[in-house]
C-alpha cells in the first residue's frame, strides 16, 4: 500500500514498437514521450527482459472512488518471445489457487477496511511480479542471452542482448566439475590479481604484512568459492558473505 503515481500514453502495438525498438518518434505529443526520450538518452541500454501477464478484478469504493482495491491471479512470466502479440502463456509466479491482492488508498485507509483486515488477519506484504519472475530466472537459468523480436510489419527485427553475462558460469557450457589444471590456472590468476591490488595499495599507503597478506589471499578465497559453485560468480559472491 502506498501512493504510486504512473505516466501513461496510448500507442498502438505497432506504433509502440517501432518507438521503442527503432525510436521512431509517434506522431503524438505528449509530455510522457518526453519523459521516456530522456530516459533512453540517460540510460544507453534499456532492452525488453521479461514479460508480465495476469488476470484482474479491479474494484473501487462506492463512497470514495480513490479507494481501489485489485485482485491479481493466474500471474505467469516468461524471459522468452517477448512480443506483446504473442499470447500470454508463461510460468506461474504464483502457485495455483492463490491471489495478489492490492489496496491503493491516496491517504488514511477506512476505519471498516482496517478493522476487516485484522479481523481476517491480512496484514501488508512487499510483492513485485518482476522481482519474482527475475528470482525465478535466476534460481532456474531461464535468462537468455540472445532474443529476436520480430516487428509487427515484419519489416524489421530488433536484436537485443542481455546484459547477464556476470550472472553465467564461467566455466565452460555444461561442466560439472573442474580438473587440477583448471583450479591451479584460476588460483595463480587470482594471487597475481592479488599481488597487484597489494601493491597499488602499498604504493602511497602505509600498511602491516597482515592486512597485504589479506589483500594478496582474497581473490584466491574468491574465486574457490566461485569454483565451487560451478563457476556463477553472483552465486559464489552470495554463498561466501561478500
Amino acid at each position: 500500500m502506498g501512493t504510486v503515481y504512473k505516466r501513461r500514453v496510448a500507442l498502438s502495438l505497432q506504433a509502440a514498437e517501432s518507438y521503442l525498438y527503432q525510436r521512431l518518434p509517434p506522431e503524438v505529443d505528449s509530455q510522457v514521450l518526453r519523459e521516456v526520450d530522456y530516459m533512453y538518452s540517460f540510460y544507453h541500454t534499456l532492452i525488453p527482459t521479461a514479460y508480465i501477464a495476469y488476470q484482474r478484478v479491479a474494484l473501487y469504493g462506492l463512497e470514495d472512488a480513490n479507494l481501489r482495491v485489485t485482485f491479481d491471479w493466474n500471474l505467469r512470466w516468461r524471459c522468452e518471445n517477448l512480443h506483446l502479440d504473442a499470447g500470454t502463456e508463461g510460468q506461474l509466479l504464483l502457485p495455483e489457487g492463490q491471489f495478489l491482492m492490492e489496496i491503493k488508498v491516496p491517504c488514511a485507509m477506512p476505519v471498516w477496511m482496517a478493522r476487516l483486515l485484522d479481523t481476517l488477519q491480512i496484514f501488508p506484504t512487499s510483492f513485485s511480479k518482476y522481482g519474482v519472475a527475475y528470482q525465478n530466472s535466476m534460481a532456474h537459468g531461464a535468462i537468455n542471452r540472445n532474443v529476436e523480436i520480430s516487428m509487427e510489419n515484419g519489416d524489421k527485427k530488433g536484436r537485443i542482448v542481455y546484459a547477464n553475462e556476470i550472472f553465467s558460469s564461467v566455466l565452460p557450457s555444461g561442466t560439472a566439475v573442474f580438473d587440477l589444471g583448471s583450479f591451479l590456472a584460476c588460483t595463480a590468476a587470482s594471487l597475481l590479481l592479488g599481488v597487484l591490488i597489494a601493491w597499488a595499495h602499498a604504493y602511497q599507503n602505509p600498511s602491516n604484512r597482515g592486512f597485504l597478506f589479506t589483500l594478496v589471499t582474497l581473490p584466491a578465497m574468491v574465486q574457490t568459492v566461485i569454483m565451487l559453485v560451478n563457476g556463477n560468480w553472483h552465486r559464489g559472491c552470495g554463498d561466501g558473505g561478500i
